[in-house]
């Protein structure tokens, strides 16, 4: 009895599939941003959201493309928007974290380096 299935003439069977793309690469390895590299992000953002007078939580599209080129440019870099993208999302996981732990009695944060400070029993009893 014949199969009928069709066998697959592609060549792409063929190739090293353990070979990393571009992103797969980018994703193993995290970028390591720079603290100039991270006030200029944050600062192009706010450059780009005001364009809306701050009514939009993301930029619009002409921001992005303002974002993205300025600091390829100030960088020598080849990056696009979902790259910031991810970056600034990071930023907002982390002040919701602060202002969470800042709310808490018995918590301090130096003003010079926004360091929070507890006590050892605390951050026992609080699992952070």
């Amino acid at each position: 009895m014949s199969s009928r299935g069709r066998s697959n003439t592609n060549s792409s069977r063929h190739r090293d599939t353990n070979a990393p793309s571009e992103t797969t690469a980018r994703t193993r390895q995290r970028y390591r941003w720079s603290p100039e590299q991270e006030k200029t992000l944050i600062e192009l953002f706010d450059h780009a959201i005001s364009m809306t007078n701050y009514t939009l939580k993301d930029p619009p599209p002409i921001g992005r493309e303002y974002m993205v080129e300025k600091f390829n440019l100030a960088f020598n870099m080849s990056l696009s928007y979902g790259f910031f993208k991810n970056k600034l999302d990071e930023f907002k996981k982390a002040y919701k974290r602060w202002k969470e732990l800042t709310r808490y009695t018995g918590i301090t944060v130096d003003p010079e380096t926004s360091t929070i400070y507890a006590s050892d029993e605390w951050w026992m009893r609080e699992s952070w």
